[in-house]
Formats: C-alpha cells, structure tokens, sequence
C-alpha cells in the first residue's frame, strides 16, 4: 500500500512538473451557494480618472522614465535570478520607449536589444488570434452569435448544454470548456500537428453551461484559430502574417515554430534558475499555436499595441474598423458588476481607478505582459527570458508613480455576519479550470483551497495545508 501511495505521489508530481511551466491553466466536494448571475453586454465603468498629483511627473520624458524603469528591472534580474528582460511603452501612436536588459544567451553573453531580441510571448498570441476572427467578423464572414458547429464539417463538439458554444463565447472563455495539458506540445516540430487533425482528438468537452462561467481554456482559442485558417482559407500561420504582421511592419514576429532564418538566432533562450545557475530549457513545440505559439520583438509589438490604440490603425494601415476595435475592447462578460470582465481576448484591470485591458503570457522559460491604457492613449509590453513577476511590480509602481491617487479611499468597515452566513462559505473549494478527462485530473487536489472559520466571527484559507 505504501509503495502504491508513493507511486501516485511521483505520478503527480511528475504531471505537475511537466504542466506547470507551460500555460496558465488547471483544478471533496464543492459547497453549494447560490452564484451571482454573470452580467453580459454591461461593460464595468470605473470611478472617473484620477487628476495626477502636482508632484507626478507625467510620462512625458523618456529620459526620466528610462532611470524609474532601470532600477525596477536591474533591481529584479538580480533578485528574482532574471536572464534577460525588454519593456517597449509606446503613447500617442509612437513608440516612447524601449530597452533591452540582461542578456538574451547566457553562455554567449549575447544581450537583449529591443529591436532585435524575440521573445516568446506565450499566451499574448491570442491577442492576435482574436484580431484575426474579428477581421472576419467585419467581412460578414464570420458570427460571433452563431454556434461554431455552423462552421465545423471534419468534427463537431458535443454540447449537453441548450445554449450553444460561439465564437464570442470563446473569446471571452465561457464558452463552457476547461484546460487540457496532455498533448499540448510535440517533441519535434516534425512531430507538430496541423490544427484540423490536432483538434478532433485533442478539444476538452464541454464541462460548464455556455455563457454562465469565465473558465481559462486555450483550447478556445486553439478552435478560434482553426475557424480562422478554415473560413479564410489559408493556413494560420500565413493569414497572420498576410492580414496583421506585414500591414503593421512587424517584420521579426513569427508563428512558426522555431523562427525562420534569418531571425532564428535572435530568439531569447528561455531558462529556468536551477542551484545557482541558469539552465536554459528545452523548445516547446506547441501543437496549441493559435494559443501560445508567436514570438516577437519588443518593437515589433509596439507597433501592434499603437494600431489598437489608434482603434484599429498603424500609420496609414488599417487592421480593423474603429468599430470593430471598440467592440473588441468592451467587456462582453463579467462574473459580478464589480469585478473586472473580459473583453474579446482583452482582460480588464483597474488600477487608480484607471482601466487597462491585456493579457499576460507564461510559458516554461518566459514570461510577458501586454497593457493598454486607452484613455490615456499608452500602451506597455514587457518580456523576460523565465519565469518572473517583474512586469507586476513595473506596472503596480508605474500607475503610482504616474497617475497616483491623491485621496486615499475610505477604510472599508468589516462586514456583520451571522455564523450561519459563514458556515456557508466554509469547506473545500477547487479551481474551475482543471483537466478532467486526461490523466492530468489527479493534480486537482494541489490546487485545494480550504475555508475554514476562525474564531469571533472570521474566516481563513489554506492552500495545501498553508494557512492564509
């Protein structure tokens, strides 16, 4: 019995080790509450913007901004054990700012140049996914209202569910799917599926109802890309370059997996920091490419940063109507009206009573963060060769420092609860968004959290035993 334990211990461990560095994803019975009814089509309005403080500096000077960034960035390479790191800042239609730290291969001493440096942004690539079907959206090609079995012939997905899977639905992740970690990357890029032989055997069924949960799923956007290649009738890969690099002369972002020469050796070795020393980290090949796939310079996603800025518009091109772009940056789904909502592949933060939209990228060897802040026509992009946080403190101490709040808020007053109210909440809860029909379901418990209730009327949680 001993040895059987300790085999299915290894077993998840493994399963962890091998799913953890690579996409955002994962998940006793649950208690049972009633759920506050998702809002849809009400976008979240934040507090009128902040007026800066007489003392903020405004971002106005790239001089200034290059000392703040420098000692947040130098600062973090050194403590957080970082590689490599390049921020691009672009502000009304024209790139502000952009810099390279570290070093791009550790062994080589070769460094991060922002112009010249790829980094693989990792789940930034849906940003591109969701442009290119919204493009289609604009041409009458494609509904977003529409069920996405109207589009599929090799394969249908199974809904037990009256409401249907859409091309909305999966750009705001509830379209009622969770994660799938097994077969997400291949061990050659000749081992590399296509999407429409990829998918049939790969897509995870339809766990939740359409349209009622955000559940993260990259699989979503997996099937988005291959509506894409399939109603455009080009592969992926080309559409992308044909309809969004080349009209935004992003001449060093790529899909292809690795980068095609000449741009090939410029990519970043991704590393993990391992008994004192960087170990750079195998190649992923993703069978997941319309999720996770791209990579790209710093400059390069400037450029893609301005056009959704400028609604749609880079210099003279034009990748989407000013309409369509607003209508990508609403928030279509939010869980309550007080939480930030999701947009059309944008996620929403406010910060300083300031919204941004986004998304972040992690994947084993790197990590990256794309921030738009259209009231203030700024956008930010920031890039490392691991696993790192640096682009959450840059984004935290910038908002601070360049649109600080001059009145703090009012303390909030604890809430009057009964202990039959707290009993409610108490028990084991787990994350929606864990593989259930792969081998990869056992790591559910590693994500248990447990509420337990405290003494005079608390509560606390615990995470694998941690409490909090």
């Amino acid at each position: 019995m001993y040895n059987l334990r300790k085999l299915i211990g290894w077993v998840m461990v493994g399963i962890l080790f091998f799913s953890l560095p690579a996409l955002p994803g994962w998940t006793q019975d649950t208690p049972t509450f009633p759920l506050s009814e998702p809002q849809q089509q009400q976008p979240i309005t934040p507090e009128p913007p902040v007026q800066p403080s007489p003392t903020a500096p405004g971002l106005n000077d790239p001089q200034e901004f290059e000392a703040f960034v420098d000692k947040i960035i130098n600062e973090e390479l050194s403590k957080s054990h970082i590689p490599g790191a390049v921020i691009s800042v672009v502000k009304d239609g024209k790139l502000f700012f952009a810099k390279g730290y570290g070093y791009a291969n550790v062994e080589k001493k070769i460094p991060v140049i922002a112009d010249k440096t790829l980094f693989r942004v990792a789940s930034i690539s849906k940003l591109f996914t969701a442009t290119a079907a919204m493009q289609l959206y604009e041409q009458g090609k494609l509904d977003l209202n529409a069920d996405v079995n109207k589009y599929l012939t090799r394969f249908q997905l199974e809904n037990p569910y009256p409401d249907a899977v859409t091309p909305a639905r999966m750009m705001t992740h509830t379209d009622g799917t969770t994660q799938r970690l097994i077969g997400i990357a291949a061990p050659t890029a000749a081992e590399m599926e296509p999407l429409a032989d990829y998918l049939p055997d790969h897509m995870p069924p339809i766990v939740w109802h359409p349209g009622k949960l955000y559940s993260y799923s990259n699989h979503s956007i997996v099937l988005l890309g291959y509506l894409v290649e399939k109603i455009s009738g080009i592969p992926f890969i080309e559409y992308i370059n044909q309809n969004i690099f080349q009209p935004l002369s992003m001449r060093r972002s790529t899909f292809l997996q690795p980068p095609p020469p000449p741009i090939a050796d410029d990519l970043a070795v991704g590393y993990q920091y391992q008994n004192g020393n960087f170990k750079p980290v195998p190649y992923l090949y993703l069978n997941i490419a319309p999720a996770a796939a791209m990579s790209a310079t710093a400059t390069d996603m400037a450029h893609f940063m301005i056009a959704h800025l400028q609604r749609g518009r880079y210099q003279n091109e034009r990748i989407l109507e000013a309409d369509t772009a607003r209508l990508m940056h609403q928030i279509h789904f939010t869980q309550h009206p007080k939480l930030p909502g999701t947009g059309y592949g944008f996620r929403e933060r406010v910060e300083n009573n300031i919204r941004a939209i986004g998304h972040l990228g992690s994947l084993r060897g790197y990590s990256s963060s794309l921030t738009l802040i259209p009231e203030q026509n700024i956008g930010i992009f920031v890039a490392t060769n691991s696993f790192s946080g640096v682009h959450g403190k840059i984004l935290n101490q910038f908002f601070d420092r360049y649109f600080p709040v001059t009145k703090k808020p009012a303390s909030l007053q604890p809430l009057a609860i009964t202990d039959k109210q707290l009993n409610q909440f108490t028990g084991t809860y787990r994350d929606l968004e864990y593989p259930r029909h792969t081998l990869a379901k056992i790591s559910a418990p590693f994500k248990h959290i447990n509420i337990n209730k405290g003494e005079n009327g608390t509560s606390y949680w615990n995470l694998l035993g941690f409490e909090f």
